[in-house]
């Protein structure tokens, strides 16, 4: 932050990159159109960038931001869903407007993706129903899950009354939908996927106005299926390569599901490297493995165990792949070095990590 009041611009650049997507998430979910949500950020951050010079650091900058992202949230001109759904009162109107026709199971099978969007779209419009204040509390309280005290901070209120406010908004959005909604009670009548096949008729909804289009998550899915084998093959060929330059006339400790047949022959004649897999004691023809071969693999399965476990090692979550680096990194490196005091200070078991260092 300090750079960045000082006039560098990679710090300014990394500063936005880093509150950027928070402030689209509640410019689009305050608004539900791309459109105004990207030029909504675009004049905040702007307006952020101009006033950089008077932040005082009295108060977290994260609170600083937010606060003047939600004062020019709540000071921007009507948006377009705003105009549609003024009340809850019209919301019910344009809902009844929409026919419930009757649907056989194949038919709601078929609609799957259309039922989707209906739910995605009339809760969306049924916050749009709030009033701004109403609508940006309860994004914070709810959809985001900030604390009531940071929420009263960046509201200018006290954490009871934003908690007396946040619900308010609950308690209008519930009376609401107590009394007509499908997903609140199924003896309401209003159902998604039958608005779904009149949305359809009507000419409302089509494949390529969906707002979540499930065809991409396919065409991902296809794609990984389609490529597997290609990428297996290539990977495989990276570990050939590896054992190839560093051993030879050696045995390998491994599952052969990793390798194919090929690869392994190729690895036997070219250097004579056997591939051999651990055998439990109850299986046929169990062969016990001699005690550096237990030994070695007992700790190798103990240590990543042990990552995965104590350290976490599957839950880096980063911004960016140096930041996910570094998480991994500094992980590894304190598993090294409690493994170091172990061996070398207090001549225990190396991979003893669930006591006291000293």
């Amino acid at each position: 932050m300090d750079r960045v009041l000082e006039g560098a611009s990679k710090a300014l650049n990394q500063l936005v990159d880093i509150h950027q997507a928070f402030i689209y998430n509640i410019a689009w979910k305050m608004t539900h159109s791309n459109e105004d949500a990207l030029n909504l950020t675009q004049d905040v951050l702007i307006k952020v960038m101009t006033k950089l010079s008077t932040f005082k650091k009295e108060s977290a900058f994260r609170i600083w931001l937010y606060r003047i992202v939600f004062n020019e949230f709540l000071q921007s001109k009507r948006k377009q869903k705003e105009k549609a759904f003024p009340s809850f009162e019209e919301h019910d109107r344009r809902l009844n407007a929409v026919p419930d026709p009757e649907l056989t199971p194949k038919e709601e099978l078929e609609l799957k993706d259309y039922t989707r969007e209906v739910k995605f779209r009339c809760t969306s419009a049924k916050l749009i129903c709030l009033d701004r204040e109403q609508r940006l509390i309860y994004l914070l309280g709810d959809s985001f899950s900030i604390d009531r005290n940071v929420g009263a901070e960046i509201f200018g209120i006290t954490p009871q009354n934003f908690r007396v406010k946040l619900s308010r908004a609950r308690k209008e959005l519930h009376n609401y939908m107590e009394y007509r909604c499908g997903l609140i009670k199924k003896s309401n009548p209003c159902r998604c996927s039958k608005k779904a096949k009149s949305a359809l008729k009507m000419g409302a909804l089509n494949e390529n106005n969906l707002i979540f289009k499930t065809c991409f998550t396919k065409k991902i899915g296809n794609f990984v299926t389609e490529n597997l084998d290609t990428i297996t093959d290539v990977i495989d060929h990276k570990y050939v390569e590896i054992f190839r330059n560093q051993f030879n006339n050696c045995v390998i400790l491994g599952d052969k599901g990793y390798l194919s047949a090929d690869y392994q022959l190729d690895l036997f004649e070219s250097k004579q490297i056997k591939l051999e897999v651990p055998m439990r004691k109850n299986q046929q023809n169990h062969k016990k493995q001699t005690y550096i071969f237990r030994k070695k693999r007992k700790r190798i399965e103990t240590l990543f165990s042990q990552l995965c476990d104590q350290f976490k090692i599957w839950n880096d979550y980063a911004k960016t792949f140096e930041g996910f680096k570094t998480r991994v990194l500094s992980k590894l490196t304190a598993l090294t070095i409690i493994q170091y005091i172990n061996k070398f200070v207090f001549n225990r078991n190396i991979n003893n990590l669930k006591v006291h260092i000293v």
